[in-house]
């Protein structure tokens, strides 16, 4: 009968969490290489054994999810969960109505909404789709014109359609730039 002891178990997890380890290093430095030069090495490898540990402390133990949890700590700073400039992150990570997967899905939908100006808000997303499906059953009860017969001439008071793209609205203030090396990352992908 094999027998494993405590130590034995503890010796193979550390192994596994080494490996991990190496391998997350690998990538943020694929993607964050700039942050990795200015981190060094040691600077590169405590800063994900730090997000790891914060990670594992929220509930996140899949390693996907971890990953992206240490991918959010390079593009957002080392404590991004717990900075006073991204107070709106603490505050979804400390609901408890939802599961840590589901608190950091969030956490990166709204951190790509927020910092990649391409991405609409999920808001429009769904008020796209709602006009959308709207749309699609008025095109099924118009009756519309047969084919062969003539469309009906247009309104001479209308002016022609604008082609040209509209000027940026002052009010409105414009997202920062989401980094070439976030957009790279797969972890930052939004399904789209």
């Amino acid at each position: 009968m094999l027998v494993i002891r405590t130590q034995q178990m503890e010796a193979l997890r550390t192994a596994r969490l080494r490996e991990f380890e190496s391998r997350v290093v690998r990538h943020v430095k694929q993607y964050f290489p700039k942050e990795c030069a200015a981190l060094g090495e040691q600077g590169t490898v405590s800063r994900v054994r730090s997000a790891t540990a914060r990670a594992f402390n929220r509930g996140l133990t899949a390693q996907p999810y971890v990953t992206r949890f240490v991918t959010l700590a390079f593009a957002l700073g080392g404590d991004f969960d717990q900075s006073d400039k991204y107070l709106w992150i603490s505050e979804i990570f400390n609901d408890g109505r939802y599961s840590p997967e589901v608190q950091l899905d969030l956490v990166t939908q709204l951190a790509i909404q927020r910092f990649d100006p391409k991405t609409p808000p999920q808001e429009e997303v769904e008020e796209e789709a709602l006009e959308a499906a709207e749309q699609s059953e008025a095109e099924e009860e118009f009756d519309g014109i047969e084919i062969g017969e003539e469309p009906p001439a247009a309104d001479p008071d209308l002016p022609e359609p604008y082609d040209g793209e509209l000027p940026p609205d002052p009010e409105e203030e414009p997202f920062p730039e989401l980094p070439d090396y976030a957009k790279l990352d797969p972890h930052f992908s939004t399904g789209t």
